[in-house]
């Protein structure tokens, strides 16, 4: 494709653009998942790379995508199918790690140097996470850094790979100047619910030791109540706060999570490399309960680099209350 140049280094250094067959295929998370690239080289007489490979890919000049080789599939002696992954597929490792007085940027830095990654712009996320004892993947460890500073500050930030940098920026700074409606898309789907982290109840409660007593924090959201039920939200805390902090806390989980949780996708858009997933865009578009016209935050995006033709389906979900008319 026009613009497209994807370089293989092999073990020896040696820089190898290969003859793609068919189409380039990028895909990003905004959580829990690395972006990947895969494609389809033409086997030659001096194409020779291996699994742990860097694979770079840039369009029309852009950095797109920079990661490692780690499958090849083959059905003939002509064709190999390459799916590549960037650093993030590293945090699927699992490992136990205790750490006390940390932010989630720190934690970040602290995996990050365990497992000899690079590191790019990494946010100050503020909020120093007491005590804990983690067990599980990283992803998990830094899922739970991510939740308790969203919990406590309400500000949410991205995760991702930079071309071979781990970055780490807060939402409301990868709003990209994009605007997209029904004529900008070849088709959409949308989905509201309050089936799943949707909550208009807030209970939390913690044990003190030097009354024996279990004390309990409630707050309620009656407008949303009246209209949906309840719905609970709970959590046991470790350490108890006092009571201007309860309100704090138990307000801000009830602004992030009082929402109706609304999906919305779009097929086949004009692609453009910056729309990645935790960027944003912006979207005018009637859907029958609401009219939109606002920033939404792309959850999972496909970018699709065929012959003479790039198109991008992109999966798009309100942050928690951006999505609104």
């Amino acid at each position: 494709m026009p613009g497209a140049e994807l370089i293989i280094q092999n073990k020896n250094g040696q820089l190898q653009q290969p003859m793609i067959e068919g189409d380039i295929v990028w895909e990003t998370t905004r959580s829990g998942a690395a972006s990947s690239l895969t494609f389809t080289v033409v086997k030659d007489d001096t194409l020779n790379f291996h699994e742990g490979n860097p694979v770079s890919f840039r369009f029309n000049g852009s950095n797109v995508f920079y990661g490692y080789v780690f499958k090849k599939s083959r059905s003939d002696n002509r064709l190999i199918k390459v799916t590549a992954y960037d650093q993030l597929r590293y945090f699927k490792n699992k490992d136990t790690i205790s750490y006390t007085n940390k932010t989630y940027a720190e934690v970040l830095k602290m995996l990050a140097a365990d497992y000899g990654l690079k590191v790019g712009t990494v946010a100050d996320t503020k909020y120093k996470i007491p005590q804990r004892i983690e067990e599980g993947t990283l992803f998990d460890m830094l899922g739970n850094a991510s939740d308790l500073t969203i919990i406590n500050t309400g500000k949410v930030y991205v995760l991702y790979d930079d071309f071979g940098k781990l970055c780490l920026k807060p939402y409301e700074s990868l709003l990209l100047p994009l605007y997209i409606d029904e004529d900008t898309a070849q088709g959409y789907s949308y989905t509201s619910s309050i089936d799943s982290d949707v909550y208009n109840r807030i209970k939390l409660a913690w044990d003190n030791d030097e009354t024996g007593v279990r004390e309990v924090h409630v707050m309620n959201n009656t407008a949303s109540q009246s209209k949906w039920g309840t719905l609970q939200y709970y959590e046991k805390l470790d350490n108890a706060l006092n009571t201007a902090d309860l309100q704090t806390k138990a307000k801000a989980l009830m602004n992030y999570y009082n929402v109706i949780h609304r999906e919305l996708t779009m097929q086949k858009v004009f692609g453009d490399v910056r729309a990645r997933a935790g960027t944003s865009v912006c979207v005018g578009m009637g859907l029958g309960d609401i009219n939109i016209k606002n920033y939404m935050c792309i959850e999972k995006a496909k970018h699709t680099f065929s012959n003479g033709l790039y198109t991008m389906d992109l999966y798009l979900s309100g942050i928690r209350g951006e999505f609104s008319a």
